[in-house]
C-alpha cells in the first residue's frame, strides 16, 4: 500500500537528508587523513557542501531547515574556502595540464578526490575511461569517436590561455598539437578539428590497453572551489567576486584575463564559461549549465550528426531525471509530479 501511494519528496527534505549525511561525515573525518585520494577527506566534505550550498543559492523559496538565496551563497563561499585550505592542494600548472603521458590520468597536486584504477580493474579494451575519452587510445572508441569541444566554446577561449592547447585547431595543424600527444603525424591524419587531447592513456600508451587503461579520473579538483568561492562571493559583493575570479585566472590561466561583468547574472555566465573550459570532460560543466540554465545552441556547430544539433533555451528537459509514465500506473501519487514535464517540449529530439 505504501508503494502504491509513495509521493515525491520535497527539495527541502532532500537537501536536509544530504546535509545530515555530510554533517555526519564531517564529524567522522575530522581527524582522518586518507592514504590515497580515492578515499574522501574532510576537504572533500567541505567541497561537497560548497557545491550543495551553491545550488541552493539560486532559489528564492524560504525553508525552515535549509538555507537558500544569499544565506546559502555565503555558506558556499565559506565552505569553498575551507575546502581550499584543508585540502593543501595547489592549482594545476600548464606543464601538468598538457603533459602527454600524465595529463589528466595521474593524481596530482590539484586533485582533491579521484577514482584510481589498477591493473585489477582493467577488464578489457573498452570498459574504461581511457577507451572512451583518450583520443590516443587506438584500441578503444576514443581514437575513432574523437570527443571534442564545441566550436563556439573553442572560439571563446583566449589564444593566450594554455588550456586551448588541449584541443585541435580548426586548421588541424599537427605541429601545434604534436607536443601534447603521443600520436604520430600519420596516426593524426584522421583526427577532426576541435578533438580533445586533454585526457591521455597511461604513459601516453596508444596500443596496449592492459597498461593504457590503468588511469586515474578526477572527481574533484581544487580549481572548482576557487570558482565556487568567486561566484558565491559575487552574489553579495560583485566587485569582490570579480576580483577573486581575476586573481585566479590572471595568476594561473592567462595574465591578460580581465572580467568586467556589469551584474551578477552576467558574472555567473562568465563563471559558467570558465567552468566549461576548465572542467571540459570531467562532468562538472553539466551542473553549471543546468544550475544557471545556460541552454544549448548547436545550430551551425561542429556536431557531426544533424539530429543532435539541439537548440534549447534554458534547461534542456533531459537534464532532469524524469518519473516515467509506467511508474504513474503503479504509484498514482507521482502523476503530474515531473518538474517540469518534458513531454513534447523539444522537436525532433530523435529522428
Amino acid at each position: 500500500e505504501e508503494l502504491e501511494n509513495n509521493p515525491r519528496v520535497s527539495r527541502e527534505e532532500m537537501f536536509k537528508f544530504i546535509f545530515e549525511d555530510l554533517n555526519t561525515a564531517e564529524t567522522l573525518l575530522a581527524n582522518y587523513t586518507p592514504a590515497t585520494k580515492n578515499l574522501p577527506s574532510l576537504a572533500v566534505i567541505y567541497g561537497l557542501k560548497a557545491r550543495a550550498y551553491l545550488w541552493l543559492g539560486g532559489f528564492t523559496e524560504s525553508y525552515a531547515e535549509v538555507p537558500t538565496g544569499d544565506a546559502a551563497y555565503r555558506l558556499a563561499a565559506e565552505y569553498a574556502r575551507k575546502a581550499i585550505d584543508a585540502s593543501g592542494c595547489t592549482i594545476m600548472t600548464e606543464s601538468q595540464w598538457l603533459d602527454p603521458k600524465t595529463g589528466f590520468n595521474t593524481v596530482n597536486s590539484s586533485w582533491m578526490w579521484a577514482m584510481i584504477q589498477t591493473t585489477d580493474t582493467v577488464l578489457n579494451n573498452l570498459l574504461s575511461w581511457s577507451a572512451h575519452m583518450a583520443t590516443e587510445a587506438i584500441w578503444g572508441y576514443g581514437y575513432g569517436a574523437q570527443p571534442g569541444i564545441s566550436v563556439f566554446s573553442y572560439n571563446r577561449i583566449s589564444s593566450g590561455d594554455f588550456r586551448k592547447k588541449s584541443f585541435v585547431g580548426a586548421d588541424r595543424s599537427f605541429d601545434a598539437i604534436a607536443p601534447y600527444t603521443t600520436l604520430t603525424e600519420e596516426e593524426f591524419a584522421t583526427i577532426a578539428p576541435y578533438a580533445s587531447f586533454k585526457f591521455h592513456a597511461a604513459n601516453g600508451e596508444k596500443r596496449n590497453y592492459s597498461t593504457g587503461n590503468v588511469t586515474s579520473i578526477p572527481m574533484m579538483r581544487v580549481e572548482e572551489m576557487y570558482l565556487i568561492e568567486a561566484e558565491a562571493t559575487a552574489a553579495s559583493n560583485l566587485s569582490n567576486g570579480i576580483a577573486l575570479l581575476n586573481s585566479f585566472m590572471q595568476t594561473y590561466r592567462y595574465a591578460s584575463y580581465n572580467c568586467q561583468s556589469a551584474d551578477f547574472k552576467a558574472f555567473q555566465n562568465e563563471i559558467g564559461l570558465q567552468a566549461r573550459i576548465e572542467f571540459w570532460g570531467e562532468g562538472i560543466p553539466f551542473w553549471y549549465k543546468k544550475r544557471l540554465a545556460l541552454g544549448i545552441d548547436l545550430a551551425n556547430s561542429n556536431c557531426k550528426e544533424d539530429s543532435y544539433r539541439f537548440v534549447v533555451d534554458g534547461r534542456a528537459p533531459w537534464w532532469n531525471c524524469q518519473i516515467p509514465r509506467t511508474e504513474w500506473s503503479s504509484n498514482p501519487a507521482l502523476i503530474g509530479m515531473n518538474n517540469p514535464d518534458p513531454s513534447d517540449t523539444v522537436e525532433n529530439v530523435i529522428e
